[in-house]
């Protein structure tokens, strides 16, 4: 039995489907923040250290994936779940994130799902942008350096995973996101952006009712001075 179950798989072709190595172990650049969800006990490598994925009835890790083999899936959140990278030094003036993010169905309300700040929220200026899923299920930049702005570059959602990315640089005094490799207008920063401390988020940051089942997998963020 085992002999024909082993030539089926040959056949099939399933004796050459592997899951692929763990993400965040195995970058060039050790990350600020990173999971992908993949491993037998879910954990997030924050500065290179590994901890425990946060716990909740939200927000559980299962296929389907962008992946193989598990993403995170967050389901009516009672409250914002979150993974969140703040330590107090080093000072940096760049942050690069990127995220596959899946919104299975249009919200009722706007929701925030990447977040990257550079100076932390209580300091006195801080400059804070984030991806917004919005209630007509489009997703756009929201930039807070340190008064919120308007929302910048709308794009629509499509079906199962799409690939986000979210930058802000100091330096070139912008912020931009990136969707499904289609880059959306550049966000400005105020000549009162300065280099500070990293600051990052990913989840459902923001809720106040009822929102669609998300999913994230490959999330991964850097930091530089």
């Amino acid at each position: 039995m085992v002999a024909l179950l082993s030539g089926c798989d040959k056949v099939l072709g399933l004796d050459e489907i592997t899951t692929p190595p763990p993400l965040c172990p195995n970058l060039a650049m050790q990350p600020f923040l990173c999971a992908d969800f993949d491993e037998a006990t879910p954990v997030v490598y924050q500065d290179g250290a590994m901890t425990a994925l946060p716990v909740a009835t939200s927000a559980t890790v299962h296929p389907p994936a962008s992946t193989l083999p598990n993403a995170l899936w967050i389901e009516n959140p009672a409250q914002p779940y979150a993974i969140t990278d703040a330590p107090s030094t080093p000072t940096v003036s760049v942050m690069h994130a990127e995220l596959d993010l899946s919104v299975a169905g249009t919200p009722s309300q706007s929701y925030e799902v990447l977040e990257l700040g550079v100076g932390p929220k209580t300091a006195a200026l801080p400059c804070h942008v984030s991806v917004q899923v919005s209630a007509n299920g489009e997703l756009s930049m929201l930039p807070q350096c340190p008064t919120r702005d308007n929302a910048i570059g709308v794009v629509s959602i499509p079906q199962g995973f799409v690939h986000v990315v979210l930058d802000i640089d100091i330096g070139q005094g912008e912020a931009k996101m990136t969707v499904a490799d289609s880059a959306v207008a550049p966000y400005s920063l105020p000549g009162t952006a300065q280099p500070g401390s990293p600051y990052a988020s990913a989840g459902v940051l923001v809720t106040s009712g009822p929102i669609p089942t998300t999913g994230l997998d490959n999330l991964v963020v850097t930091a530089t001075p």
